[in-house]
């Protein structure tokens, strides 16, 4: 009878292997969700910038502000988001609150409603591609217009100029709590909450325009049994305040102010300022931005550090698949010159199938940097590539080089001569998937660290089975090995999902068996288990609810998490 389920397994997969679409050579690789309403337009992260990751699709793809955002990073469970910027072939991307972040080349998937895709691209869920027939279109019941034969079919067009639209205001509202009760040698408790909202509003003034405001009241404190310490503070975090105009075809000239994340180079952080930029034609920008930076901590303080920058970007075709960037920022901390940083970056698709991203930052240091020597330092450099080398099939590669600069700025922990000049960290990473049918998918990825002391990898291989066991659900397991500087074994983990309806609920399990370095007795070998699972139901008129809750055991741990997220989006 052993055989029975073994029969029945194999027999199931062959059934989902021989369902393999003939997709079209350059058809994008897009699984339809449920009912075919929506799509998943997948995705992979270039970049990730001061808590925003950037993707290798944009508008061309589909994907507009406000589409949500699933994320698969490697090693964990998934996170979701919201897109916040498009471009032509980029995407700029937010987590959500208590979100886990991802690494350059790991999958996205961006959720987008099937009718907007041009001409209702996307193959029907129920017939082949290219089998579908398209229905008769009534007849036109607008009266004719006068027309030349040197005029194009639908001219004259109009439109209505961004002063001349409603306002309109759109985004979300939420409240957040966290707690997690550690009872491993003795009892700790850990907790958070937040009380926001995310709001944005077009044409405020009837100049066109759009006003941001992102806004939080958040709380957090810590208590350990037995020993005489408890912490906690409240705090107002503004995020972002921020109007902004211009930057559209008739209006060329882009002004920003208030407290927003730096539009045209990111990299120069979050500002307390102005930026300007203007398009010199259909292939140039330039600008400048000047203001205060607001230290990357909770409170976000503001105007101990001022920064002035001036940047150039170019594009090479009228399209905007293949551009370079060139900036330059210059900091003072306290009064005291303290940053001297250029970022070049470069897109470059020569294919649709393929597109490669690279940046660097260069500091510069001087007469009053006391451990680095004075000229050019290469701080920071990425490059990635993604191909997909069928409809079906795709690879990728990044590398990563990243020193910490010299700073008078509270950003980097404090470190001594010794370890500010040695200090480097080398990522290589390799990654391929292959869509084997509309159902059946497998992932696979391989990293390698180095650093001034140590090296290690880590190694993962998954794959996922959709609307097979179940329908509108999921199942996913991936086996890995990671080997760090303290412990290295090898691990398992699954996770099951489905929707029913608005409802969604998840639930998954890892196991992990670690061998401890330079440890003897019961500490050097541990088997460590985690039990997680989530629940996302509507409630209330607008409102929709996420409950996410892990429980951690095994050898030398012992705790659990319980998380709420309740939020409306208008």
């Amino acid at each position: 009878m052993k055989t029975l389920p073994a029969f029945l397994a194999v027999s199931t997969l062959c059934g989902v292997l021989s369902t393999a679409p003939s997709r079209a050579a350059d058809a994008p690789v897009q699984d339809v969700v449920g009912t075919s309403e929506v799509v998943r337009v997948e995705s992979r992260v270039t970049s990730n910038t001061a808590g925003s990751y950037y993707l290798d699709k944009g508008r061309a793809a589909g994907i507009a502000v406000g589409d949500r955002v699933v994320l698969y990073p490697t090693g964990g469970t998934t996170s979701e988001g919201t897109v916040r910027a498009v471009s032509k072939n980029t995407a700029r991307v937010e987590l959500d609150v208590g979100g886990v972040g991802a690494s350059v080349g790991d999958r996205v998937e961006v959720v987008v409603p099937r009718s907007r895709l041009a001409g209702d691209s996307a193959p029907n869920a129920s017939k082949p591609a290219g089998q579908g027939t398209a229905p008769d279109h009534p007849a036109w019941a607008h009266p004719e217009e006068n027309w030349a034969p040197n005029q194009p079919l639908l001219a004259p067009a109009f439109g209505l100029s961004p002063e001349e639209r409603e306002p309109r205001i759109r985004g979300r509202a939420y409240i957040q709590a966290q707690g997690t009760w550690d009872n491993q040698g003795g009892t700790r408790t850990y907790y958070s909450g937040s009380l926001g909202a995310d709001a944005t509003m077009e044409n405020p003034f009837g100049q066109g325009g759009s006003f941001r405001i992102d806004a939080s009241v958040w709380t957090r404190g810590a208590d350990a049994d037995g020993i005489d310490s408890q912490s906690q503070e409240t705090r107002l975090r503004l995020s972002r305040f921020t109007y902004e105009f211009g930057g559209t075809d008739d209006r060329p000239t882009r002004w920003q102010f208030g407290r927003f994340l730096q539009h045209e180079f990111p990299a120069f952080g979050l500002l307390d300022g102005v930026e300007w930029n203007r398009r010199l034609g259909p292939h140039d920008v330039v600008g400048a931005s000047v203001g205060a930076m607001p230290e990357p901590f909770s409170d976000m303080k503001s105007f101990q550090d001022l920064q002035a920058a001036v940047f150039y970007r170019h594009s090479f075709d009228e399209k905007r698949r293949n551009r370079v960037g060139f900036g330059y920022q210059n900091t003072w901390h306290k009064g005291e010159q303290d940053r001297n940083l250029f970022v070049a970056d470069a897109d470059v698709r020569p294919t649709n199938d393929l597109s490669l991203h690279s940046s660097a930052w260069i500091d510069h240091y001087g007469s009053e940097d006391v451990v680095k020597d004075q000229g050019f330092e290469l701080t920071e450099f990425l490059v990635s590539a993604n191909w997909n080398a069928t409809s079906t099939t795709g690879l990728g590669a990044t590398y990563s080089n990243r020193r910490i600069p010299e700073l008078l700025r509270n950003e980097f922990a404090r470190y001594d001569a010794a370890q500010l000049d040695r200090n480097v960290l080398d990522r290589v990473a390799l990654y391929g998937w292959w869509m084997a049918s509309t159902a059946l998918r497998f992932d696979a990825r391989v990293d390698h660290w180095s650093d001034q002391d140590d090296s290690g990898s880590n190694v993962e291989l998954g794959g996922s089975l959709r609307d097979v066991l179940w329908n509108e659900g999921e199942l996913r397991a991936s086996v890995f090995r990671a080997d760090g500087s303290f412990s290295s074994g090898p691990g398992f983990r699954a996770q099951g999902s489905k929707a029913f309806g608005r409802t969604y609920a998840s639930l998954g399990y890892e196991f992990v068996d670690y061998e401890q370095k330079d440890f003897t007795g019961e500490q050097r070998k541990l088997g460590q288990h985690a039990v997680f699972g989530s629940l996302d139901l509507p409630v209330f008129a607008d409102w929709d609810l996420s409950l996410t809750g892990e429980k951690r055991f095994g050898d030398e741990q012992d705790s659990y998490t319980l998380s709420l997220l309740m939020q409306t989006h208008f």
